[in-house]
């Protein structure tokens, strides 16, 4: 086909009331030819394809799937993701085989403005977990084998996390003998070191004690999050935060941010 046939079927199809319209637009201070009736985001392009509902969208072996069928498994998934809490510009990984789940799980995290973190199939454990810490992804969609391969390496802790259905994970510090500063997210209760009435401190010592050890609630909270459960209260409780309470003041200092030196407040260097 000569070229000059070529560009004037370009010109035909980009021309003015075209669907392929194209116009110029200034992007960031560099003006690019852009298609005029291009969807505004990606939810728009997968919608505009209900306009062949019926017809198939893909063949898996045995297994045909309509656009109007792939459009609600994707929907599907995007409001699982919202129940979840998933907001735009959250980062949700996929890894998986060229399965028809995998378009469903593209198009539904698209859909809802999360990017989706498209990993290789073939990387190893390590090569996973490097991609899921390095991007932040919030949550995975895998399938079984990227499943096995992400079975946790080591909690970075000093105790094992023990998950129901599948045993203890090692704490790091099996594996890397230097001592390491094991900081914790924690939840409790603090009380001024002055003033406070005995019996309010008695009082809550014997709640922690007795209640919250056995609380079936928090136990289930620290399952279903992947986390360690270890109460503690009075001095026990202050050993156990202190690390995490110097590091958070000595950080805030670095920044510039704190109003007071940790000093003045009592709270050395680490």
């Amino acid at each position: 086909m000569d070229i000059r046939d070529i560009r004037r079927a370009t010109e035909k199809l980009t021309g003015p009331d075209q669907p392929y319209e194209m116009v110029p637009e200034t992007i960031d201070g560099v003006t690019f030819d852009v298609f005029r009736n291009a969807p505004a985001n990606l939810r728009e392009l997968f919608h505009s394809s209900l306009a062949h509902a019926e017809r198939d969208f893909y063949v898996f072996r045995d297994h045909r799937s309509t656009f109007a069928q792939t459009w609600e498994r994707a929907a599907e998934v995007a409001n699982a993701l919202l129940r979840e809490g998933v907001q735009p510009g959250d980062r949700i990984a996929i890894a998986a085989r060229n399965y028809p789940e995998w378009i469903f799980a593209f198009m539904g995290i698209t859909s809802i403005g999360a990017v989706a973190v498209c990993m290789n199939a073939w990387w190893t454990s390590e090569e996973l977990a490097y991609g899921l810490s390095d991007s932040g992804a919030r949550l995975i969609f895998a399938d079984g084998e990227r499943l096995e391969r992400l079975r946790p390496l080591a909690v970075l802790s000093d105790q094992a996390l023990e998950i129901e259905g599948y045993g203890k994970i090692p704490p790091i510090t099996d594996f890397i003998p230097t001592k390491l500063p094991i900081l914790s997210t924690t939840f409790g209760i603090f009380l001024p070191k002055q003033g406070t009435p005995p019996e309010v401190i008695e009082t809550l010592n014997r709640i922690w004690a007795t209640k919250i050890p056995g609380n079936p609630k928090l136990k289930a909270y620290t399952l279903e999050k992947g986390a360690l459960f270890t109460p503690a209260y009075a001095q026990a409780a202050r050993d156990k935060v202190w690390p995490e309470i110097q590091a958070d003041a000595w950080s805030f200092q670095a920044a510039g941010r704190a109003k007071v030196t940790p000093e003045s407040l009592g709270i050395p260097k680490p």
